[in-house]
C-alpha cells in the first residue's frame, strides 16, 4: 500500500526517474574517460578491431537471446500460464540463449571462421578472436538478464552497479592491458578477465535474485514468450545495423576525413541519448506494471517529456556556435549538428508513444518498423550523399528515423493511446524539425538561427504552459524535500 501511495506522489514519481538515471550519467563519464584514455594510449589499428569485436558481441547477443530478454520485461509482472513467477521466465530465457549461443558458436568456429574473420577481423582467422567474441557474448547475456531483473524490481542500487560495471569492464578496464603489452590479443584477454570475473562473481553471489531453486516451467509457457520475443528480435539486429549504414556510405563516398566529422557530430548529438537511457530504464517497467489503471498519468507523461526535450533541442541549436568554438578541431560538424539531433530526439519521444505495440503483443510491428528504417536509410544515403555529402548523410539518418517513428507511433496508438493531443505533438515536431533543417542550410547566420531558436523556445513555453508550470513546481518540491533532509 505504501508503495502505491509513493508512486502516486508526483515528487516521488519524478525522483524515481532520476534515480534510474544515475547509472546512465556515470556511464557517460566512464565513456568519456575511456575515449580520452584510448586517444592517449591505444593505437587506432588496435582499438578499431577491439571496438568492432565488442559491437559484434552485442549484435550476437541480440541474435541468440531471440528477443526473450524483451519477453522477460513484458511478462515479469504477468507470467504466462505455466510459469509460476519471473524467476522461471528468467531461467527459460538464459537457458534458451545459452543453447542458441552454443549452436551459433559452433557454426562460427567450425563452419565459417574464414568468412567471419574477413568481415570483422580484416581477414584474420585467429581462433582467439572468434572464441573471445563468443565468450564476451556469453557474459553479456547473463549480465543482461541481471540488469533487467534489478530494473523491474526497482532495485536502483544493484541496477546501477550492474550497468556501471558492464560499461567499465567493456570500455575502460581492458586499457590496462597496454601496461603489459600494447597489442589486440592482450587487450582482449584483459577484457575477458575483467568482464568474465565480474559475471562469475555476480552469478555466484546474486543468482538467487534472478533464478529459481528449481526450474519447472511447462512447455505451454514458452509459446507466448517465444511468440513475443521473436517479434522483437529482428528489431534489435536491424537497429544495430542501421547505426553503421551512414558511416559506411560516408567512408566509401567521402573518405575518412568526412567520416571523422560525421562520427563526431553523431557522438555529440547523443547527449540527448543520455536522458533517454535513464528515463527508459524506469518508464518501461512502470508502463508494463501500471498500463491497466494509470493510462491518464501515462498520457500526461508524453507532454511532460515533449516540453523539456523541445526546449533542450532549441538550446543546443542556439548554443551550437559556442559548443563548436570549444570543440574547434571539429568545427565542420556544426553544419549537420541540428539535423543529427533529430534521430536521438525521436527515440526519446518514442518512449512515450510506442509501448502500445508491446502491450498488445504485436511485437512484429517493431521489427517491421526497424526494417522500414533500415531500408529508407540505405535508399536515402544512395540518393542524398552524392549531392549533399555530409548533409545528405545526416538527412538520411533523420528521415529514416522519422519513418520508423511515424510507423511505430501510428500502430501503437491504435492499441493503447498515450498521446493526449495528436495536433499538438505534430505541430511541435514540425517546428523543431524546421529549426534543425534551417540551422543546417543557414549555418553561419548566427543571428538568424539564434532569433528563430529563441522564438521556438517561447512558442513551446506558450503551448506547454501547464507542463512548464507543473515541472517548475515539481522541481521546487523535490529541492524543498532534499533541503529538509
Amino acid at each position: 500500500m505504501s508503495d502505491n501511495r509513493e508512486r502516486a506522489d508526483p515528487v516521488s514519481f519524478v525522483s524515481s526517474i532520476f534515480k534510474f538515471s544515475i547509472a546512465t550519467w556515470i556511464n557517460a563519464a566512464l565513456y568519456a574517460a575511456a575515449v580520452f584514455a584510448v586517444n592517449l594510449f591505444i593505437d587506432k589499428t588496435i582499438h578499431g578491431p577491439y571496438d568492432l569485436m565488442i559491437s559484434a558481441a552485442i549484435t550476437l547477443m541480440s541474435v541468440v537471446t531471440i528477443g526473450l530478454d524483451h519477453a522477460y520485461i513484458r511478462f515479469f509482472h504477468e507470467p504466462p500460464s505455466g510459469a509460476e513467477n519471473y524467476k522461471q521466465i528468467s531461467a527459460a530465457g538464459i537457458l534458451t540463449s545459452l543453447i542458441s549461443l552454443t549452436a551459433v558458436s559452433a557454426v562460427v568456429l567450425l563452419v565459417i571462421p574464414n568468412q567471419i574473420g574477413m568481415i570483422f577481423f580484416e581477414g584474420q582467422r585467429d581462433v582467439i578472436l572468434l572464441i573471445s567474441t563468443c565468450l564476451i557474448t556469453l557474459f553479456m547475456v547473463i549480465i543482461r538478464f541481471f540488469n533487467i531483473t534489478y530494473r523491474m524490481k526497482n532495485n536502483v542500487l544493484m541496477f546501477s552497479v550492474v550497468s556501471i560495471s558492464l560499461q567499465f569492464f567493456t570500455r575502460l578496464f581492458y586499457i590496462l592491458g597496454v601496461l603489459v603489452k600494447p597489442n589486440l590479443i592482450t587487450l582482449i584477454m584483459f577484457s575477458l578477465i575483467g568482464l568474465g570475473g565480474f559475471t562469475i562473481y555476480l552469478f555466484l553471489s546474486k543468482r538467487k535474485d534472478m533464478l529459481p531453486e528449481r526450474y519447472k516451467m511447462s512447455y505451454k509457457a514458452y509459446v507466448p514468450l517465444i511468440k513475443y520475443g521473436a517479434g522483437l528480435a529482428p528489431s534489435s539486429v536491424l537497429l544495430w545495423g542501421n547505426q553503421l549504414v551512414n558511416k559506411l556510405f560516408v567512408e566509401a563516398g567521402l573518405g575518412d576525413g568526412a567520416l571523422g566529422i560525421f562520427s563526431f557530430a553523431a557522438l555529440i548529438s547523443q547527449a540527448l541519448g543520455i536522458i533517454q537511457g535513464g528515463f527508459a530504464n524506469y518508464w518501461s517497467a512502470y508502463i508494463f506494471e501500471n498500463y491497466n489503471n494509470e493510462q491518464e498519468r501515462i498520457k500526461r507523461m508524453h507532454d511532460f517529456v515533449m516540453f523539456p526535450m523541445m526546449i533542450m533541442m532549441c538550446l543546443l541549436i542556439l548554443l551550437s556556435p559556442v559548443i563548436f568554438l570549444l570543440l574547434s578541431n571539429y568545427a565542420e560538424s556544426r553544419s549537420i549538428f541540428g539535423i543529427m539531433l533529430i534521430a536521438p530526439l525521436l527515440m526519446i519521444i518514442a518512449e512515450t508513444t510506442v509501448y502500445g505495440i508491446e502491450i498488445a503483443k504485436r511485437t512484429y510491428l517493431n521489427s517491421l518498423g526497424s526494417l522500414i528504417c533500415f531500408a529508407v536509410n540505405v535508399l536515402c544515403c544512395i540518393i542524398f550523399i552524392p549531392g549533399f555529402q555530409l548533409v545528405g548523410a545526416a538527412m538520411a539518418l533523420a528521415v529514416s528515423t522519422a519513418a520508423m517513428f511515424i510507423f511505430r507511433t501510428a500502430a501503437a496508438q491504435r492499441f493503447y493511446r498515450t498521446i493526449p493531443s495528436y495536433a499538438k505533438t505534430s505541430v511541435s515536431l514540425i517546428v523543431i524539425t524546421s529549426l534543425a533543417v534551417m540551422s543546417c542550410f543557414f549555418d553561419g547566420e548566427y543571428m538568424l538561427i539564434s532569433g528563430i531558436s529563441a522564438a521556438a523556445i517561447l512558442f513551446y513555453i506558450i503551448i506547454y504552459k501547464k507542463e512548464c508550470v507543473r515541472l517548475i513546481k515539481l522541481f521546487s518540491e523535490i529541492l524543498g524535500k532534499r533541503g529538509k533532509k
